[in-house]
């Protein structure tokens, strides 16, 4: 009976166990909510910079638009918002093509209030009354870019380079719309038409332009730029051929009895070389001679560091040719120095050459600095450097005479604040004063005449200013990507990369020396100070 007693009481304790848990109130786990991500990306505008901007992970184009907004007061219908060389347009533009610290570039202007009274009396003019080119200019927006066109990068730029040159853009333009000239035929423009065409339709838009027309006439006129990869696409070309050969063309085309030169890109890019050439073996045999160019090249090897370094190679060359004296093949010494210098100055930094064991054009990859300012002087010959010596004293002896009428200023701004008791002491000194001003004036005016001799007018300084850059990234002429970059008169250095434009630096125009797989200057515009 025990037994069974204790039996019968264990199983009631494991019944009351087993109730006591089916009645236990059970806790449900907290599913924890995912946190979106969040980006930080850096808004640049202009030279200002907005740090730390936050991107939600499902946060619209839309609502970071307005975001910009706050921050710059651009508002969305005049943003364009640039990442790693593409335009952010649509939602997924904004989640998927933009990652932790990015640099995202913001083009467009803020729209400013004018606070000033509303002169009545002048005409108000409506945006919506406005032409394109009249709503460019007052908006002052970028200047637009070119779509490319099949490997047309090479093109591009070149084109923006040479459209930053105001006299050769503005004689394009007008070339565009006469119909008198003779090598004009009805339905068959020819190539200068045609870029003047584009050129004005680039001046009268913020819009990036399709240059469709101008791309298949250059392409008929030089076939070797139309040339197709085995998979019928078209093939990168070298900006530098492209430039030569459209300046020989509109050279031919661009003719006028309007200007000394006889065209018009030797008015802008015609120099001329004095060249001597004379025997290594036999001084005796010399020969001098004339020669017109439109461009430097700067040689570039092991000891180039600077762009004067590489023009003065090229400038001094040792060939060999038949000697007449000798009878025989001899060393020739052939130095040539500039006599005449262009208004715009194109130096080719020749930084391709053939590789015989690839079959390639080949790059140099090392560091070249081109200066913002450039002085040409010690590759000119003796009659123009002495032209050139004799503008810049002038100069100097102008600002000695500047500061000299800026100190007199001052001293009779002193003398004012003398003590009235001093007052008649003054007046007996001030004709002794004005005795000696008339001795020193006179002797002024024998300097100012000696400065006359000069002719200072003829602006021969030998300075230049870079005004335009051609950049290539890649390691062979033909391949890799070129962009362009022109200094604007009123927003400074732009960089037109194909169709996107944007706002660079005088600074990051510094990091384009080379020296690595980074894009590095090619072709350098210059424009005479």
């Amino acid at each position: 009976m025990c037994v069974i007693w204790v039996v019968y009481e264990l199983w009631n304790l494991c019944s009351c166990a087993k109730k006591c848990v089916k009645n236990k109130p059970t806790t449900k786990k907290k599913k924890k909510k995912k946190k979106n991500k969040l980006v930080e990306v850096i808004i640049k505008h202009g030279k200002s910079k907005h740090k730390n901007v936050k991107i939600e992970d499902d946060e619209t184009l839309e609502a970071f638009q307005a975001k910009v907004m706050s921050l710059t007061q651009v508002p969305p219908s005049r943003q364009k918002l640039v990442c790693k060389g593409k335009q952010l347009e649509t939602n997924e533009d904004l989640r998927n093509g933009v990652k932790n610290k990015d640099i995202i570039t913001l083009v467009g202007s803020a729209e400013k209030t004018d606070t000033t009274p509303m002169d009545v009396d002048k005409k108000v003019n409506f945006i919506e009354d406005m032409t394109e080119a009249q709503r460019q200019e007052a908006m002052a927006e970028i200047p637009p870019g070119l779509h490319n066109l099949g490997n047309t990068c090479y093109l591009n730029s070149t084109l923006q380079c040479l459209k930053g040159i105001p006299e050769l853009k503005e004689e394009l333009k007008k070339r565009a719309t006469q119909t008198d000239q003779e090598d004009v035929v009805p339905g068959n423009p020819t190539f200068s038409v045609l870029l003047g065409r584009l050129f004005a339709e680039m001046d009268s838009t913020s819009e990036s332009v399709v240059p469709r027309d101008f791309v298949d006439h250059f392409r008929n006129v030089f076939p070797e730029f139309a040339t197709r990869t085995e998979q019928g696409h078209f093939q990168q070309q070298d900006s530098d051929e492209c430039l030569t050969q459209t300046l020989t063309v509109l050279k031919r085309e661009m003719t006028s009895k309007d200007i000394s030169q006889g065209n018009w890109v030797d008015f802008c890019f015609g120099g001329v070389f004095d060249v001597n050439t004379m025997c290594q073996e036999n001084a005796d045999e010399t020969a001098f001679e004339t020669e017109p160019f439109v461009k430097l090249r700067c040689f570039i090897d092991q000891d180039t560091r600077h762009v004067n370094d590489g023009i003065a190679k090229d400038m001094t060359q040792e060939i060999e040719k038949r000697s007449n004296t000798l009878q025989r093949n001899a060393l020739f010494k052939r130095t040539r120095r500039i006599s005449q210098l262009p208004k715009y100055l194109n130096i080719q930094m020749v930084r391709f050459f053939w590789k015989q064991a690839s079959q390639v054009n080949a790059k140099i990859l090392r560091s070249v600095v081109f200066p913002e300012k450039l002085d040409i002087y010690d590759f000119c010959n003796d009659a123009l450097k002495t032209k050139i010596s004799d503008f810049r004293k002038a100069q100097v002896q102008k600002e000695n005479e500047k500061r000299e009428a800026e100190k007199l200023v001052q001293d009779e701004k002193n003398k004012e604040v003398k003590q009235d008791d001093e007052k008649k002491e003054k007046d007996k000194n001030k004709d002794k004063d004005n005795n000696k001003d008339t001795d020193n004036n006179k002797d002024k005016d024998k300097d100012k005449d000696k400065a006359m001799d000069v002719d200072p007018s003829s602006n021969e300084s030998g300075y230049y200013e870079l005004i335009g850059l051609v950049t290539h990234k890649g390691l062979s002429a033909n391949s890799g990507h070129y962009i362009g970059y022109v200094k604007d008169p009123k927003r400074g250095w732009l960089k037109f990369d194909d169709e996107v434009v944007t706002e660079v630096s005088a600074d990051d125009i510094k990091k384009l020396y080379g020296g690595g797989q980074w894009q590095m200057g090619y072709e350098c515009f210059y424009r005479k100070i």
